[in-house]
C-alpha cells in the first residue's frame, strides 16, 4: 500500500514539474487568447525600471526599461487590452504584430526578445532604437540631403524586401517607424497594422496610403502598398514636405489622382521641386508613386527597384557594411536624446544639424530656424494622423 502511495506521489510531483516547466516557457495571454512563446524566465512589469516614455500611440505607449536582475535596456511597447466590441479585432492586430516579430529576424527589422502580458495590457520587450526615428531627423533638420536619403531608403528597401518574401506587408511605412540604431544604421518598427497578403483590412497613416488603399476595391498587388509609402518617404526625407495633402481620405485622393492625372498616370511634383531634385531621384519617386499599382517599381521584384540609377553607389550585399551618414552621439546605454519629445531643443542637438543641415537650395520652400514645420506649408504639409481608412470613408460618404 505505502509502496503504491509512493508510485502515485512520484507520479504526481512529475506532473506538477511538468507543468511548472511549460508555464515557465511559454504563457496564455487573455487577449491573445493562445500561448505565447516566451523566455525560459517570467516576467511582469515590476521587474523593470521605467526611465522615460519614448513614444506613443491610440492604444499603446513604448518605454525605455531596464531589467533589474540583468540590467538589459529594452524599449517596452505596452499595448493596452481594449474592451467589448473592439477587443475581437485587437486580438487579430495583435496575434499577427507577435507573430512577426517572434517569427522573424533580419538586420533591417526590430528585434522583439520576449513577450508578456498583465490583467490590462500586453508587452514585448524590443531592441532599444537610441538614434531616435526619421521623424525627429525632419523635425530637426528640416530635409535630408540627398546622398544620406539614398542610404536610408535603401536600407528600408532592404527591410520591406525582407517582409515580402514571407508574405508580409507592413502597411505603415512612415518616418516614425523607421528607427536609428546606435551604429547609424536603420531598421523597420512598429507591425501593429501589419498584414499578411491575404488579409484586406484597409488602414494606414493617411498621407502614405497608397490610391488603392483609399478606396473600397480589391488589393491586388499588396505589396505596391508598401512601395508607395516607400515613394512618399523618398519625397518627404529630401523635399521636407508630402507629395499630396488634404484633410481627409477624399481630398488625399484628390490630390493623388489630380498629380497624376497631369502626368497620364505620373506622378508630377511642383515645378520648384522639380528643378530641385536630381534626374534619378524625380525617376524613383516617379515610379514609386505610380497610381496604377502594377506599374508601381518592385511590385515584379526586388531587382528592378535596387537596380535603379538612383541606388548606384550602394552595395546591396554589404549595406550594413557601408558608413552611415549619421552616427548618434550616445553618453549612456539609456541616452534617449534624440527622440522627439524626448530631446532638449534642436539648437543644443549639433550631431542631427551638423550631418544633416537643410538645404535652401533643395528645399525653397521652407523657411524659419531649423525644425521648424508649419501646420500647412506652400507644399501642403498636414500633419499625418493614423487611421483606420474604412471607417473615415463611411463617415465621409
Amino acid at each position: 500500500m505505502a509502496a503504491q502511495l509512493k508510485g502515485v506521489l512520484v507520479s504526481r510531483i512529475a506532473q506538477v514539474q511538468a507543468l511548472i516547466t511549460k508555464l515557465d516557457s511559454c504563457s496564455t495571454s487573455p487577449l491573445l487568447g493562445h500561448e505565447t512563446p516566451l523566455p525560459s524566465l517570467r516576467c511582469s512589469i515590476n521587474d523593470f525600471d521605467l526611465q522615460r516614455l519614448l513614444s506613443r500611440g491610440a492604444s499603446s505607449r513604448v518605454w525605455l526599461v531596464r531589467k533589474r536582475v540583468t540590467a538589459d535596456v529594452f524599449a517596452l511597447k505596452a499595448i493596452k487590452i481594449k474592451r467589448g466590441r473592439q477587443k475581437e479585432e485587437q486580438r487579430v492586430d495583435v496575434r499577427v504584430e507577435q507573430q512577426i516579430l517572434m517569427s522573424h529576424s533580419s538586420s533591417f527589422l526590430v528585434k522583439c526578445f520576449f513577450s508578456f502580458y498583465s490583467a490590462q495590457h500586453v508587452f514585448f520587450a524590443l531592441e532599444f532604437m537610441p538614434g531616435g526615428d526619421l521623424a525627429a531627423m525632419l523635425s530637426a533638420c528640416g530635409c535630408v540631403q540627398e546622398a544620406a536619403t539614398r542610404f536610408y531608403v535603401a536600407e528600408v528597401a532592404e527591410g520591406l524586401r525582407y517582409l515580402h518574401s514571407h508574405n508580409v506587408i507592413h502597411r505603415d511605412i512612415k518616418p516614425a517607424n523607421v528607427l536609428i540604431a546606435a551604429s547609424g544604421h536603420v531598421k523597420l518598427a512598429d507591425f501593429g497594422l501589419s498584414t499578411s497578403r491575404s488579409r484586406r483590412k484597409r488602414c494606414g497613416t493617411l498621407p502614405y496610403i497608397a490610391p488603392e488603399g483609399l478606396r473600397e476595391v480589391d488589393i491586388l498587388q499588396p505589396t505596391g502598398l508598401d512601395l508607395w509609402a516607400l515613394g512618399v518617404l523618398l519625397y518627404e526625407l529630401i523635399v521636407g514636405v508630402l507629395p499630396f495633402h488634404g484633410d481627409t481620405p477624399e481630398e488625399f485622393l484628390a490630390d493623388i489622382e489630380r498629380r497624376s492625372l497631369q502626368g497620364q498616370g505620373v506622378f508630377v511634383p511642383p515645378a520648384e521641386v522639380f528643378a530641385s531634385l536630381s534626374p534619378s531621384a524625380t525617376q524613383l519617386c516617379q515610379a514609386l508613386l505610380a497610381h496604377d499599382p502594377a506599374e508601381r517599381l518592385g511590385v515584379d521584384s526586388f531587382a528592378s527597384l535596387s537596380g535603379c540609377p538612383f541606388f548606384i553607389g550602394i552595395d546591396w550585399d554589404r549595406l550594413l557594411e557601408m558608413a552611415p551618414p549619421f552616427v548618434p552621439d550616445l553618453i549612456s546605454p539609456t541616452d534617449a536624446q534624440y527622440f522627439n519629445g524626448c530631446c532638449p531643443p534642436v539648437d543644443t542637438l549639433p550631431s542631427f544639424a551638423g550631418h544633416f543641415p537643410p538645404s535652401v537650395e533643395a528645399s525653397p520652400h521652407q523657411s524659419g530656424r531649423i525644425g521648424s514645420r508649419p501646420d500647412a506649408s506652400p507644399m501642403g504639409w498636414r500633419p499625418a494622423t493614423t487611421v483606420n481608412v474604412e471607417q473615415l470613408l463611411s463617415l465621409t460618404r
